[in-house]
C-alpha cells in the first residue's frame, strides 16, 4: 500500500462543485488556479456556457471539463412538480458588510425590512415564509446585537435550507447559486439586485450573472419586491426564463449522478489507465437521452 502523501499526490482530484460558478465572478478572486497544489485535475461544469467560461479564465482544457452537471441538481428536478406553496428570503453574504452597526441597506438591515413587510401585508399571514440568514451574520447578530437577535430570533428559519428551496414557490436572493438549486426544482426566482453596483465594486469584477441571463425576475428598489413575489406566487415559471435557464444549466434530466459515475468511470479511469487512447466523445445531448 502507497503512503498517504504519495496516494494523495499521484490520485487525480476531482472536483464535484459546491454550487454553479455563474453568479458572482469568482475567477476574478484567483479561484480555480492551477498552479496551486491541490487544484482539481478535472472539473464538473453543468453547461457548455459554464465550460467556456472555465476555458476563457482559468487552465483548464476541454479533456478536464466533465460536461455533467452537479449531481444534487437531481434531487430538485426529480421534486419539480411537488406542490410548492412557501416563500423563501435568502440573501448571500457579503464579506464587506462588517461594520459593527446596522447601518441603512446593510445585509441584516434588509432582512428587518423583509421581516416588517411580511407582518404588515395581509399576503403572507397564511403562507410558510422562510426567513434564511447566511451562518455568519447569525452569529455576528447574536454575538453584537444579541437584544436585537432575541426579538427576531423565532422569525428566522433553522431548518434544511434545502426543505426550504423544494417547498418554495418563490425563492427571494440575490447573487446566491442557490438560485438555480431553486429554479430547477420548479420554484420561481426573484433577483433582489438593489446593491448590485456596491457588490459587485467590492467583488472587484462585474457579477456573471446578468440581466440578460437571469431566469428570474429582477427588483432592484425594495418598494417593488412584494409586488413581484405576489405576481411570481401566483403564475408558473415563465417559458423566458426556463429558456435563459437552460443555457446556463443544460444537464437537468435527472441523470446527472449516473452521468457523471459513467464519465468518471469510462472516461478518466479509462484514459489514465490506456494514455495513448483517444479520449470518447460524451457529449451533452448523449448524457439527457437517458431522460427520454
Amino acid at each position: 500500500m502507497a503512503p498517504i502523501k504519495e496516494s494523495y499526490h499521484s490520485a487525480k482530484k476531482i472536483m464535484l462543485q459546491h454550487g454553479p460558478c455563474m453568479a458572482t465572478n469568482i475567477f476574478e478572486r484567483g479561484y480555480f488556479n492551477r498552479k496551486v497544489p491541490i487544484a482539481p485535475d478535472y472539473m464538473l461544469v453543468n453547461s457548455n456556457f459554464e465550460k467556456n467560461l472555465f476555458l476563457k479564465n482559468t487552465g483548464y482544457t476541454e479533456k478536464e471539463l466533465m460536461v455533467t452537471g452537479l449531481p444534487n441538481i437531481d434531487l430538485y428536478v426529480k421534486e419539480q412538480q411537488n406542490e410548492k406553496n412557501q416563500i423563501t428570503f435568502m440573501l448571500t453574504w457579503r464579506p464587506w458588510d462588517l461594520t459593527g452597526s446596522i447601518e441603512v441597506g446593510s445585509y441584516l438591515d434588509r432582512y428587518f425590512s423583509f421581516l416588517e413587510l411580511i407582518r404588515k401585508e395581509k399576503f403572507y399571514k397564511d403562507k410558510k415564509i422562510n426567513v434564511i440568514l447566511h451562518p455568519k451574520s447569525r452569529i455576528i447578530l447574536q454575538e453584537q446585537f444579541p437584544d436585537i437577535y432575541d426579538k427576531y430570533e423565532e422569525s428566522f428559519y433553522t431548518g434544511d435550507i434545502k426543505d426550504a428551496l423544494l417547498n418554495s414557490k418563490v425563492v427571494i436572493s440575490d447573487y446566491s447559486s442557490i438560485t438555480f438549486y431553486a429554479f430547477a426544482g420548479g420554484s420561481n426566482v426573484i433577483f433582489y439586485w438593489e446593491d448590485k453596483a456596491l457588490a459587485e465594486a467590492e467583488y472587484g469584477a462585474p457579477n456573471i450573472l446578468q440581466k440578460e441571463i437571469a431566469f428570474g425576475g429582477i427588483v432592484e428598489r425594495f418598494k417593488d419586491l412584494h409586488a413581484e413575489i405576489v405576481y411570481n406566487y401566483n403564475n408558473p415559471q415563465s417559458p423566458f426564463h426556463i429558456a435563459q435557464f437552460s443555457k446556463l444549466m443544460e444537464c437537468t434530466s435527472g441523470h446527472n449522478t449516473e452521468n457523471t459515475y459513467d464519465y468518471i468511470q469510462n472516461i478518466i479511469f479509462q484514459n489514465e489507465h490506456n494514455p495513448l487512447e483517444e479520449e470518447s466523445a460524451f457529449s451533452i445531448s448523449e448524457k439527457q437521452s437517458s431522460a427520454s
